[in-house]
């Protein structure tokens, strides 16, 4: 799978948007959607009675956050959202999906910049057992400070679920780096394709289970893009591991020959024989000192071995 920067994933929205005519509107619904989906399948079983609180910010991953919020309260569950800044500061595509949750009567805390607001309902409510992140998106590039550093701060102090909206606030997305701060998720859900921040460490320690929601790229577009790196994933490996014919034998898969082992280094020849293996190789050799020959052959039954005279085990 490829690994993305910031920047490359900026651009294949900017693209699925203006080429092909795919709002933001339907990128976001599809974000929020499949987010509410990851958190029902990793922890609806758990939630029971709970209520869920979606933290948002002004930009498109608060707006992200407002449909996360709905569709999880179409499922049934006791959600409510809080909005860190001015009502006035959402603009754009998360507005849209605010003033949807307004019509709804959807219980929506307007914190209005005032920290204490946002403490004494985090804080006194004793019923909150997931707590979904859409305060920062990818974009974030500078170090986070003010009420957003305290809410952070609060977020990661709180005895609840942790849930990530495309990544974790305050994360940067390309170094993998947080920002002063950030938040501590047990799930992230990101869209499209991983960000290299998500993976590197010590990013990687902030991202709890990572999923990767298809919102809707054209593979097309995807294709094009030569990436910032490579995931290794279930899909490639099959793609390598090809399905073998049924009129096929051990011979037809190439023999592989290992020099491995010594004293106290058995392992490294079982290991090395293991490898071979799994990784395809129809019959494998190990060349091994002839003293650790007999515990190489008891230790991996596969595996043929050629023990060579050696002298104290080399």
């Amino acid at each position: 799978m490829k690994v993305l920067s910031v920047q490359q994933m900026r651009n294949l929205d900017k693209k699925t948007i203006e080429e092909l005519g795919i709002s933001g509107l339907i990128l976001m619904e599809n974000a929020g959607r499949m987010t509410a989906q990851k958190i029902m399948e990793h922890f609806g079983h758990i939630i029971g009675d709970g209520e869920i609180v979606i933290i948002a910010g002004k930009g498109n991953n608060g707006g992200d956050g407002f449909v996360v919020a709905r569709h999880l309260h179409n499922m049934g569950k006791r959600v409510k959202a809080i909005l860190i800044p001015k009502r006035k500061e959402v603009t754009g595509d998360a507005d849209v999906n605010l003033k949807i949750l307004e019509k709804l009567k959807f219980e929506i805390i307007y914190a209005e910049g005032n920290y204490e607001t946002i403490q004494k309902h985090l804080i006194e409510n004793k019923s909150i057992k997931i707590v979904v992140d859409a305060i920062f998106g990818t974009g974030l590039d500078s170090e986070v400070k003010g009420i957003y550093r305290e809410v952070i701060e609060l977020i990661n102090s709180l005895n609840v679920i942790r849930v990530a909206v495309d990544i974790p606030s305050g994360l940067s997305g390309d170094k993998g780096i947080p920002l002063g701060v950030c938040v501590h998720a047990h799930l992230t859900v990101t869209f499209g394709l991983p960000k290299m921040g998500l993976l590197t460490y010590p990013g990687r320690e902030y991202v709890g289970i990572l999923e990767i929601a298809d919102i809707g790229f054209p593979k097309e577009f995807i294709e094009e893009i030569e990436p910032s790196g490579y995931l290794l994933d279930e899909k490639f490996i099959r793609s390598i591991l090809k399905p073998r014919e049924k009129n096929t034998h051990k011979g037809t898969y190439g023999h592989l020959l290992a020099i491995c082992g010594s004293i106290g280094k058995t392992g490294a020849a079982c290991l090395t024989a293991l490898g071979g293996i799994k990784s395809g190789a129809g019959l494998v050799t190990l060349t091994v000192p002839e003293s650790i020959a007999g515990f190489v052959d008891a230790r991996v039954l596969e595996s043929l071995t050629f023990p060579l005279k050696d002298k104290d085990g080399f």
